[in-house]
């Protein structure tokens, strides 16, 4: 992946990633019982999607140091928007201020991104953008998304070194 980065966009209306709700306990009563918690359809769904338009893009290998991810998700426009509605902001941009909520949205694109290899781990996202905007009118939406490799890691002292400058 290297210091330019990979961008691509997932087709799609951006889905959230739901709270896992659906649950059951294991040898309830017992000092092994444990609960197993699932996904919905729904989310399992979203993320089948997701998974399939992003794994085209996986590196052959994860990036080891510090990750910075832009997203941007393209929302359907509403069937009939409320009178008071103006379709851009001052700037040009309309941007899409109603549910899913923003944090919903870039669990599910982590989660995925995570399994599929871009990183060792989410917690190497260390700058986050992450933009809401409505689509084109009568656009089914999109997820926009670009990954950058901050810098490659060779060694600890590397490491060491950049995190003494952060400081």
């Amino acid at each position: 992946m290297g210091l330019q980065g990979v961008s691509f966009v997932v087709p799609g209306r951006p889905r959230p990633k739901g709270n896992s709700k659906q649950g059951f306990i294991v040898n309830r009563g017992k000092p092994n019982a444990r609960a197993i918690i699932t996904d919905s359809k729904s989310t399992k769904a979203a993320v089948a999607h997701f998974t399939g338009a992003c794994s085209p893009f996986a590196p052959a290998s994860p990036i080891q140091g510090p990750v910075r991810l832009v997203l941007a998700f393209y929302m359907p426009h509403v069937a009939k928007p409320p009178k008071w509605f103006v379709n851009a902001t001052d700037d040009g941009v309309a941007y899409h201020d109603k549910r899913p909520d923003v944090d919903n949205l870039t669990k599910l694109v982590l989660d995925v991104l995570t399994k599929l290899g871009f990183w060792r781990d989410d917690a190497q996202v260390v700058t986050l953008i992450v933009r809401k905007h409505l689509a084109e009118p009568g656009a089914v939406g999109c997820t926009s998304i670009h990954i950058q490799e901050l810098f490659s890691v060779t060694s600890g002292k590397e490491y060491a070194a950049w995190l003494a400058t952060e400081e």
